[in-house]
């Protein structure tokens, strides 16, 4: 029996940069993320890593933001984005594409909790 690991090397968390995995087989595709924002940002990416429940946190993070990685093929990956501070009144926007091509989207204004976002599909 043949066990596949996954796993994520280099990070970064600033516009145009980007997080990557070594290789990529058939077996995979790329993730894209992107989150644009006024608002300073928590994201929870979920669904990357060949562990069950393994959980990436960004805090404090400033838009634009966008995290590529590689990841296996009939994985669900995803992102959870929402405001640092409940009272901050804005706007946020995210993004998911695979290979290039999109896969999901979601956005909205108001304040808080109204302001929580999730980005994500079956690759």
């Amino acid at each position: 029996m043949a066990v596949l690991l996954s796993g994520c090397s280099g990070s970064s968390d600033g516009p145009g940069r980007t997080e990557r995995s070594a290789g990529s087989g058939a077996g995979r595709v790329s993730v894209r993320f992107t989150v644009t924002s006024n608002l300073p940002l928590k994201i929870a990416m979920t669904g990357i890593s060949g562990s069950a429940g393994h959980t990436q946190e960004f805090a404090n993070v400033r838009a634009p933001w966008s995290k590529t990685v590689t990841v296996e093929k009939g994985r669900y990956p995803s992102i959870a984005v929402a405001p640092v501070k409940v009272a901050g009144k804005g706007e946020v926007r995210c993004d998911m594409r695979v290979d290039g091509k999109p896969v999901d989207e979601d956005s909205g204004k108001g304040t808080g909790s109204s302001l929580v976002l999730d980005c994500g599909g079956a690759v």
